[in-house]
């Protein structure tokens, strides 16, 4: 089984390149999944339409971890 991989609201705006405000668009008009946790939106890696074709989704599905900074 595929374990899935969360990251914050801050990580996906800089894997997409998105401001927080489109981020907030895309999540209301269900682009991405996501869990809340309290104050908090976690997006999933896998299954993230977003990512699907991105360049950082094989190193993100292999383990490979970038410095985004």
């Amino acid at each position: 089984m595929i374990e899935e991989q969360l990251v914050s609201s801050q990580e996906m705006m800089g894997l997409l390149k998105i401001s927080s405000c489109e981020l907030s668009h895309q999540r209301n008009r269900g682009d991405l999944k996501f869990i809340k946790k309290g104050n908090a939106f976690l997006y999933y890696l896998n299954g993230t339409a977003n990512l699907t074709n991105h360049p950082l989704s094989t190193n993100l599905s292999t383990g490979i971890h970038l410095n985004m900074t």
